[in-house]
């Protein structure tokens, strides 16, 4: 999740995603701190299993880190599978009654849409008009220097200028590795490896040398 310049939430970064459906198989998909119980048992997911999801990232906004979060991966599974999660007391009795109901293990108990936007929780909020983004967002990336926004709802061009920067970055890249190349006979002679001689044929050797 990022802000965009307005200081809307946007959801990016698809590149490992899955659509569920009725005839969906069993798909592991996503980071350990916020799949489902039935995700890690490589059940069939549906879209319990995304607000489960839902849950795990309210939780880490409010708390710093996700519930059942471990540096051991083998405890945090087994947590997710065996554990209810732990709410801080601090957190409002709406806020622990929210998020219990979104990570109940069980994914015939779990909140659904309707019950999750109509929660007390979310008491005074218009959802249609966060969905027209008519809100006023509470904070706004202040840059200090202009940046190149590129909306690629709009701009048709933005994949060739996707790949124009790619193609400048490897030119960059290129030029670093000439350079780099180009300097190691003398690195070659400061470093002075027995049995590689000097000058170019003493660092082409000196590169392959086992580490």
């Amino acid at each position: 999740m990022v802000i965009d310049l307005q200081g809307h939430i946007k959801l990016i970064d698809f590149g490992l995603s899955h659509f569920a459906s009725s005839r969906s198989k069993p798909c592991l998909c996503g980071s350990l701190g916020y799949l489902s119980p039935e995700a890690i048992r490589k059940e069939r997911c549906t879209s319990a299993s995304d607000f489960y999801g839902l849950g795990a990232v309210l939780y880490e906004l409010l708390t710093g880190h996700p519930p059942h979060y471990s540096m051991n991966s083998f405890k945090m599974q087994y947590a997710v599978m065996a554990k209810e999660a732990r709410l801080p007391a601090r957190l409002s009795r709406g806020c622990r009654d929210l998020l219990s109901g979104l990570l109940r293990r069980d994914p015939s108990k779990r909140l659904n849409i309707d019950r999750t936007l109509s929660h007390p929780w979310f008491a005074g909020i218009d959802w249609d008009s966060v969905m027209r983004r008519e809100l006023r967002p509470p904070f706004r990336p202040d840059l200090c220097e202009p940046l190149a926004y590129v909306d690629t709802n709009q701009d048709d061009s933005f994949g060739e200028q996707k790949q124009k920067s790619e193609n400048e970055m490897e030119t960059e890249v290129s030029k670093v590795r000439v350079k780099a190349y180009d300097s190691l006979p003398e690195m070659t002679e400061a470093l002075d490896w027995p049995g590689q001689g000097s000058g170019l044929d003493g660092a082409r050797s000196a590169r392959t040398m086992p580490t």
